[in-house]
């Protein structure tokens, strides 16, 4: 019986051994060196973005880039401009469409708050489908539902794409 707990500790603790062997590390945790990405993160300032589209997309950055708050002294500030691209997909006989497609992009720059110097840029796209139904209400609520996702999907790559900018830079 002690033999096949062994086993099974054994078994468990074998991946965590060949995870640490090979260099992996948590993107978001504590760094031994430095401060973590998640520590810079909270330390952007995410610069205020036109329209109703731009202020989904800023309330979801901020809750994910810095979610205790706006930080009083920012290191970094976050400039992004969206631009949206609405296409009806499949027509029916009388010309109206029932499939709709929404693409979003949004181009982003990470600039220092002390000189303004841009450190990194990027482009997040993300389309989302939606169904176009005759009550022009509901099909408004489609659209809005499908630019909230599309929204969420960007503001989840540009928090992933910059943490691996802040990981990248602490290896260096």
């Amino acid at each position: 019986m002690q033999r096949r707990g062994f086993l099974r500790l054994i078994g468990s603790a074998l991946p965590v051994i060949t995870l640490a062997g090979c260099g992996f590390r948590p993107l978001y945790g504590e760094r031994s060196g430095g401060e973590s990405a998640a520590a810079q993160l909270a330390a952007i300032e995410i610069a205020p973005i036109p329209e109703r589209s731009g202020q989904k997309l800023r309330n979801d950055l901020r809750l994910k880039l810095t979610p205790n708050g706006a930080p009083s002294r920012p290191d970094y500030i976050l400039d992004v401009r969206v631009s949206e691209l609405r296409q009806d997909l499949a027509i029916r006989d009388d010309a109206s469409a029932t499939l709709g497609n929404l693409q979003v992009r949004a181009q982003y720059r990470l600039r220092s708050a002390a000189d303004g110097k841009v450190l990194y840029q990027g482009l997040a796209r993300s389309t989302a489908s939606y169904n176009i139904v005759r009550s022009q209400f509901a099909a408004l609520v489609a659209e809005d539902d499908a630019r909230n996702r599309a929204m969420e999907a960007i503001s989840e790559d540009i928090r992933l794409r910059l943490g691996i900018y802040f990981a990248k830079d602490d290896k260096e």
